[in-house]
């Protein structure tokens, strides 16, 4: 899939969706982070009032966080990826910038935020497939 949007991307370079999708599966994938940045980056300067890319540019800082090393580094791709997110909560109503969210205050040990942001999440209508990632956070979040 990620070839066929970097071909699509070759004759739309100014398609801020492909650099999105690009971002997006190159994250989801482990694939290079600083190439999922850019093009993420390159999105959301495109249209920086769109939820979903404001939701993958955090995600992208999220998986950054992950990978990092070094603490003071880790820490500021957490801010910078609860920014985003939180940005996209402001500019969408799908659940999915809240569950990143609750994955994150659970990495960094913020329980009760993660719980509300799991509320929210619930209270945006999910799909079955994210109704089972609430399900699931919830109960990793049980006696905690």
């Amino acid at each position: 899939a990620l070839d066929a949007f970097e071909r699509a991307l070759a004759l739309r370079r100014e398609d801020s969706q492909l650099f999105n999708n690009i971002a997006y599966l190159t994250a989801k994938c482990d694939g290079d982070l600083d190439m999922a940045l850019e093009k993420a980056e390159q999105a959301v300067k495109a249209r920086p009032y769109r939820s979903e890319f404001r939701d993958t540019l955090g995600a992208v800082r999220l998986a950054r966080a992950r990978a990092e090393t070094d603490p003071e580094q880790r820490q500021l791709e957490y801010d910078r990826a609860r920014q985003e997110l939180t940005l996209a909560t402001r500019f969408g109503t799908t659940p999915s910038p809240h569950i990143q969210l609750a994955k994150l205050e659970i990495e960094l040990g913020n329980y009760d935020e993660a719980r509300e942001h799991v509320r929210q999440a619930g209270d945006l209508n999910p799909n079955a497939t994210i109704q089972g990632e609430i399900d699931a956070i919830l109960e990793e979040l049980k006696g905690r």
